[in-house]
């Protein structure tokens, strides 16, 4: 059966249409609805020699138009069509009066099985093509389908279409709709059992095993969570889910075993990377992966990055996930920067716990951090303490490295104690917002906000990436990187207060090249009164790389008056 072309790529078949006409010589002309044109100038096929020949050749032609053009009408619902055709010298004109498009006027969906009166009710609501809905071949299928896959998802995987039937009456522009369905058995899960696994337990891969519960209904969506969740692991490169036969003679409910066929990812990984920001300057890093330290499935990732600004070094220890979805794990870092005149020099270790629901991932964290700071302007200062920190990631985006329609949010909740004063704690919110969204068919206005706020009545003594800064690519851009803070001399500090907005719109010449134009407004302050929000305004062109858009941006400070460069990754956190 031939379909009618979705609505939206009407324009384009017309134009191809009108192309290929052309190209024939223009031997068929077609005079019918706008709506129904492009239809019939894509699908209709002819001999554009046979109809300029003329005589018995031209009348083959005319007979295996009009009924081509019957059945594409039928398609799209208009079954009491008025077609006729002219010979105008060399060419052929094919007039259609389409007639009224018959409409549903009745469904009867019958379900042969044990279901229970509100499966059946549910079942029924579901249906796409309801009584009164224009009736087009496309949607007949599309809604059979639906159906079917709306049975076999919840309790019956082996549900089948028995019959289906459109009954059309061309007098009074109608189609009477009726099915019969199978459902075959209601279906139980039984146990999941595994193959493929070499290196790995299967007491491991039962840690990650959520969606299917032996006892529960068959599902669908439980076998895509089973399938996502092992997937998302960093121990199995492919997982493939398939429920195996009943037992002979298994009464109903038939209880079916779930066979997980994995491959398992190489346990180590060695990565090196060179790169550049505007921000830190020119890089270089290394980093060390495994999934099986000790060969007992435990995640330990390392690594080193040189940066001119900042160089780091961290490893963190991970055990695999407990039953309860979350993972524990261990780790530590040293720090080393030299920003806005302000020297660094820092080192934290503590325990770490994330976990995942859906698209929200969780990481908590409790740390001892020391630090050392210098500066011209100051004497060097000593920071410890002993901090508590949430954060809270949730990302809800139509591509995760180019996105154009969506949200990422971002939110931290934490605070800590000083040994110097164990009597005085201080806390800090810290939030990030990216909002996404289309304009036209390719263009894309990007959103950015970031607001934090550190409660405490003394800043001394705490570590600096529990106060504020920011100036620099992704956050205020025309100014120099955590350039906007608490200036005293030539040094720039962190601040109680930080309130960051940001509007870009970007362009896309093509699938690969665009330019974006934005203002960035923002500062950070030990007082909300103090603000004086700093504005950049800028442009530049993105590049789509596999990675993500690249952005190389020109902007202006207006309260340094001084343009900029800043490079970057243009992703969400």
């Amino acid at each position: 059966m031939i379909f009618p072309p979705h609505p939206t790529c009407r324009l384009l078949a017309g134009l191809l249409a009108l192309c290929w006409a052309g190209a024939a010589g223009a031997a068929l002309q077609i005079e019918a609805d706008a709506e129904l044109l492009p239809l019939l100038q894509t699908h209709l096929e002819y001999d554009a020699d046979e109809i300029a020949r003329g005589g018995e050749w031209r009348e083959a032609q005319q007979h295996s138009l009009l009924r081509q053009a019957r059945d594409l009408l039928a398609t799209a619902g208009y079954f009491s069509p008025q077609l006729s055709s002219e010979d105008q010298g060399t060419e052929l004109l094919l007039k259609v009066d389409s007639g009224p498009r018959s409409r549903v006027s009745a469904v009867d969906i019958r379900v042969e099985g044990k279901l229970s009166p509100d499966e059946l009710e549910q079942i029924r609501a579901s249906w796409l093509l309801p009584v009164g809905a224009a009736f087009t071949q496309n949607d007949w299928d599309r809604a059979k389908t639906a159906l079917l896959a709306r049975l076999g998802s919840e309790a019956f995987p082996d549900a089948s279409l028995a019959s289906s039937d459109a009954e059309v009456d061309p007098a009074s522009a109608s189609v009477q709709l009726s099915l019969l369905l199978r459902s075959q058995a209601r279906v139980l899960f039984g146990a999941i059992h595994y193959s493929g696994l070499q290196r790995y337990s299967e007491n491991l891969a039962a840690r990650y095993a959520i969606g299917v519960k032996q006892g529960d209904p068959f599902s669908t969506d439980a076998m895509l969570e089973l399938q996502q969740s092992l997937q998302r692991t960093p121990y199995f490169s492919t997982v493939q889910l398939e429920l195996q036969p009943p037992a002979a003679d298994s009464p109903e409910p038939q209880v079916r075993d779930v066979l997980v066929r994995l491959t398992e990812r190489e346990a180590h990984a060695l990565s090196s990377s060179v790169g550049y920001s505007s921000n830190t300057g020119a890089r270089v890093g290394l980093a060390f992966d495994t999934a099986d330290l000790f060969g007992r499935g435990w995640e330990m990732h390392t690594g080193a990055d040189i940066e001119q600004r900042r160089q780091a070094a961290f490893v963190d220890v991970f055990m695999p996930r407990t039953r309860f979805g979350a993972n524990y794990g261990v780790g530590g870092g040293m720090e080393r920067s030299d920003i806005e005149n302000l020297y660094t020099e820092s080192t934290a270790f503590g325990l770490i716990r994330t976990h995942s629901r859906g698209a929200l991932e969780m990481r908590d964290t409790l740390n001892w951090q020391a630090e050392t700071q210098s500066s011209p302007d100051r004497d060097t200062q000593d920071n410890r303490a002993i901090t508590l920190n949430r954060m809270w990631s949730w990302r809800h985006l139509d591509s995760a490295t180019a996105p154009r329609r969506g949200v990422a949010l971002m939110g931290q909740l934490g605070g800590g104690i000083r040994p110097t004063r164990p009597d005085e704690g201080f806390f800090r919110l810290h939030g990030r917002g990216h909002y996404y969204l289309p304009v036209g068919s390719v263009d894309t206005l990007a959103l950015r906000t970031e607001l934090g706020a550190t409660l405490t009545h003394e800043t001394e003594g705490i570590p600096s990436d529990w106060l504020f800064r920011t100036g620099g690519s992704q956050s205020v851009r025309g100014y120099r990187y955590q350039s906007l803070g608490i200036q005293e001399g030539s040094t720039v500090y962190g601040a109680r207060y930080l309130a960051v907005a940001s509007v870009e719109y970007t362009h896309w010449f093509g699938p690969s090249w665009g330019a974006a134009s934005f203002i960035d407004l923002g500062d950070a302050r030990d007082a909300l009164g103090d603000f004086r929000l700093a504005r950049g305004i800028g442009f530049g062109p993105r590049w789509r790389s596999p990675v993500g858009p690249l952005a190389l941006d020109l902007a202006w400070g207006e309260r340094e008056h001084e343009w900029r460069a800043h490079f970057s990754l243009a992703i969400p956190f």
